[in-house]
Formats: structure tokens, sequence, C-alpha cells
């Protein structure tokens, strides 16, 4: 179900869903599923500029619950600016994989990360980035991107080579290309 309203310089979306899937192609490993989804869009136009602001963003599903806020803003020549703060809770880190932004992140450590977290529980994680889309992740200073997660009773293999961490609890923090862990507890097997 929704709302649509339209005017000459605007326009506003509200959407409520059960049981579907959005499908963003190629950018993230496959659809991304929701036993329900909702969110009020709210986008702005004028001459060349634009502006789109998705707000109250819901998704709970089998895989995890998310709440944020989105918005792209287009001014005269500057390259478009992505916002986006969001909350992620009790994800299950088998899946985390399916939310990796293929795009734009680097392959080797999609790779690495999909090796490396075999399972656990994501408790609460944050999402914020901040910037020029063409810039993403920001290495330049020019924008900020942020996940910072806390991982619980999670099997994490650092390396093919080591032995797993089981009953792992930790916090694994990226911030723009770099990626920090810190282990609170575990045990090596």
């Amino acid at each position: 179900t929704g709302q649509f309203q339209l005017n000459e310089n605007a326009a506003y979306v509200s959407v409520t869903a059960e049981q579907g899937h959005i499908d963003f192609e190629q950018h993230f490993e496959q659809p991304i599923p929701y036993n329900f989804l909702s969110a009020e869009t709210l986008i702005k136009w004028h001459e060349n500029d634009w502006n789109l602001h998705a707000k109250n963003i819901s998704l709970i599903s089998d895989e995890l619950i998310l709440d944020g806020d989105l918005s792209f803003n287009k001014t005269h020549d500057a390259p478009v600016n992505m916002s986006l703060l969001a909350k992620v809770s009790e994800g299950d880190a088998r899946n985390a994989g399916h939310y990796y932004p293929l795009k734009i992140m680097d392959k080797s450590l999609v790779d690495y990360l999909n090796e490396a977290i075999i399972d656990g529980t994501i408790s609460n994680a944050t999402v914020a980035i901040n910037g020029p889309l063409d810039t993403f992740p920001y290495g330049d200073g020019s924008g900020m991107f942020i996940v910072d997660a806390d991982l619980s009773n999670s099997t994490f293999k650092f390396s093919p080579d080591w032995p797993a961490i089981t009953e792992f609890n930790a916090n694994l923090n990226f911030t723009n290309k770099t990626m920090t862990i810190t282990g609170e507890s575990g045990y090596l097997r």
C-alpha cells in the first residue's frame, strides 16, 4: 500500500509492503528480502538541482532489522552527494555478504569477509555515509564512511591457515578505507 502526491516541483511517496524483495541488480549479491518494508520519500527539483530524501525507512526480514534515513542531493555541476544513517539489529552474520555494496566495495575485502565471518549475530550496527558518490569510500577525505558493528557469539576465521575463533564477541569498524577488529572474547580451537 502507499500514497503518492505530485506538484510542480516535488513528489511525495509513502510505501508499506509485506513479503517481498528489493532487487538492486548487480549492486548486491542477491535481492534483499523483507517481511515488512516501509518508507516515506520526498523528491524535490528545481532546474538542474534535485534532492531525494527517504526517511523512516524500516525493513524487517528473517536476516535483519534495519531502520534509517537516506538522502541524495544534486546541485549545479557538483557530483551527487549521498547521506545515509542506518541502524541494524538482529542480523544473522551468515548472511552479511548479502548486504555488501559490491559496486563500491573492493572485491578482495568482500571475499575476505565472506570467508572470515562464518556465523554469529550482528547485535547492533550503525552505518553512516556522507559525501560524493564518485569518491566513495573516501580514502581521500572527501566524505565519511563508517560501519560500526558488534558481532556476538560468532565464528570468525582471520586466515585460512589459522584456527577459527569460536564464541567470538567483537567490534568491527570500517572507517573510510580502514578496517579495525577489536576482539572482546572468544576461543581459538
